[in-house]
């Protein structure tokens, strides 16, 4: 598949995010759009991903995630283009996790 046809394909499931836009740390404060986050929400947030990283269905969810990407790479990839998608679910899952676990402790 040529880039052309990808980027034509896919242009329209991207969306301009910016990195101002996400939800960033420095040291122990917490930035969301670019504004800091008060003592009360850093707290939310923290709790919520100390609680989000033992859900079941959170745990659930991203074994699923990894076992159809590993399907997608090995068992119905027809292209290299579908082993780099299973990739990419993959990494997008890692990205949370890594994410999830580092606001999980800056409590």
């Amino acid at each position: 598949m040529k880039k052309e046809h990808i980027n034509l394909i896919t242009k329209d499931l991207f969306n301009e995010v910016k990195e101002k836009d996400v939800l960033r740390t420095e040291g122990r404060d917490v930035f969301h759009k670019n504004i800091k986050l008060t003592l009360e929400q850093r707290r939310a947030i923290i709790s919520e991903a100390q609680q989000l990283k033992v859900f079941p269905l959170w745990i659930m969810l991203q074994e699923e995630i990894k076992h159809l990407a590993n399907k997608k790479m090995y068992y119905d990839s027809k292209t290299e283009y579908d082993l780099l998608f299973g990739k990419a679910m993959l990494w997008t899952v890692d990205v949370l996790e890594e994410k999830i676990e580092h606001l999980s402790k800056l409590g």
